[in-house]
């Protein structure tokens, strides 16, 4: 019961900032990173993207916001199904896709307090950094097996195993070029405001 209140928590500003970053990271994979795959490693492009930067905002927004992240994320991952993937049959799978991809981060937290590990943002005794990409990596875990379980009946062994190995990769480097991207950013950030704090001087 506490988890569904907490869920229910997030503020406007919460749900705007997943959705138009996990928005903004989606358009970037379908427009930029996608098409040069393609150019690349075409074959490769059937199974996923090989650097899929949502899972960065999917992790890190469940890192930051726990179970507030949760509705966020849905609402924001049918509208990218609805308006780009809504092909699988029977339609109900879409909706499982759906589910995977918004509770494989939560999971993979969970997974980790079970096992009494605590990678929150309050622990300042660990590399905030390397525990954000080893929960990316596991949450890609989840997320795989359980597009593949899935997928199971619309494709076969061979590419089942392909699509599990492509989600694995993608979901992985995504976390980390997602990362990579929030720390030019923030440096972006640091040097604006000192520069208008000069100004003021």
């Amino acid at each position: 019961m506490q988890t569904l209140k907490n869920a229910l928590s997030f503020s406007a500003k919460e749900f705007c900032l997943v959705f138009f970053g996990y928005v903004l990271m989606f358009l970037t994979v379908q427009y930029v990173i996608y098409p040069v795959q393609e150019i690349i490693i075409p074959e490769s492009t059937m199974f996923a993207a090989l650097l899929f930067l949502p899972h960065g905002v999917r992790v890190v927004s469940i890192w930051l916001l726990r179970e507030r992240a949760i509705i966020p994320l849905f609402f924001t991952s049918l509208v990218i199904y609805r308006s780009y993937y809504w092909h699988a049959e029977p339609f109900y799978l879409n909706y499982f896709l759906i589910l995977t991809g918004t509770f494989c981060a939560y999971i993979a937290i969970l997974f980790f307090d079970f096992g009494k590990i605590d990678l929150s943002v309050q622990n300042l005794s660990i590399s905030h950094w390397r525990s954000l990409i080893l929960l990316g990596f596991v949450a890609s875990v989840f997320n795989a097996i359980g597009n593949s379980v899935i997928l199971a009946s619309s494709i076969d062994l061979e590419s089942q195993l392909r699509t599990l190995i492509h989600y694995l990769i993608g979901d992985t480097l995504g976390v980390i070029g997602f990362l990579v991207i929030l720390l030019v950013l923030l440096r972006i950030g640091r040097g604006l405001s000192l520069v208008s704090n000069t100004w003021k001087i």
